[in-house]
């Protein structure tokens, strides 16, 4: 995967959550304050969902597992433990190989 296909993914998962943002079809309540702790879980909740409801068979199969990435990321850099060990390592590589 190249940083173009990288890049086209995360224009289509932002351009989705507008989508899903503007539309009435689920309603997720936020929370009132922006504790970490507290707003972090809805945050990641909605945006799997989001992901999960690609219509594209082809695109969910991209998305999901680079949302994934990003949200063990985010947790590694908090020390939290990942959820997939090996796809995170798998994206590692990926991006390892671009910088060469």
């Amino acid at each position: 995967m190249t940083w173009k296909n990288i890049l086209i993914i995360a224009l289509v998962l932002v351009v989705l959550y507008f989508i899903w943002y503007n539309s009435n079809r689920t309603c997720y309540y936020l929370p009132k304050d922006h504790n970490p702790e507290k707003f972090g879980k809805f945050y990641w909740f909605a945006l799997h969902d989001i992901v999960n409801r690609i219509p594209c068979p082809g695109c969910r199969q991209e998305a999901v597992p680079m949302l994934s990435f990003m949200h063990d990321l985010v947790n590694f850099k908090i020390e939290k433990p990942l959820f997939d060990k090996e796809n995170f390592y798998k994206h590692v590589e990926e991006i390892c190989k671009l910088k060469k």
